[in-house]
């Protein structure tokens, strides 16, 4: 076979040597992959609304960069990694008796106090 028909893929000459070194390489991969994942996912998603005949060109960035986020930290959350959203989550949803669960954003958006001004 001509060697110009092969391709030559880099050698990892490195061999875990702890269990230390295994795990964190099995994180990276793990890491590599949500990324992965979200360049596929958050593309979709927009590309599914425009199929929906809904108005993407609405969207701002501050809106997906939030969805990323969230997408970003279920996928933590299956690898079971921490994510600073899990604080959003805990603080937003609650159970509720009959609607079971739920989006509760009174502790996220402040009420102004009122305050009396004498002249």
């Amino acid at each position: 076979m001509n060697r110009l028909n092969i391709i030559q893929f880099p050698r990892n000459t490195e061999t875990p040597q702890t269990k230390e070194d295994v795990d964190n390489i099995i994180g990276d991969v793990r890491l590599y992959h949500i990324d992965q994942s979200l360049e596929f996912i958050i593309p979709s998603l927009v590309e599914q609304l425009q199929m929906l005949s809904l108005p993407v060109e609405k969207i701002n960035e501050k809106d997906l960069i939030f969805v990323h986020e969230s997408i970003r930290y279920l996928l933590f959350k299956l690898y079971g990694y921490d994510h600073p959203m899990q604080k959003v989550v805990d603080s937003t949803i609650r159970q509720d008796e009959q609607l079971g669960m739920v989006f509760d954003s009174s502790n996220v958006i402040k009420k102004k106090k009122k305050t009396n001004i004498e002249e």
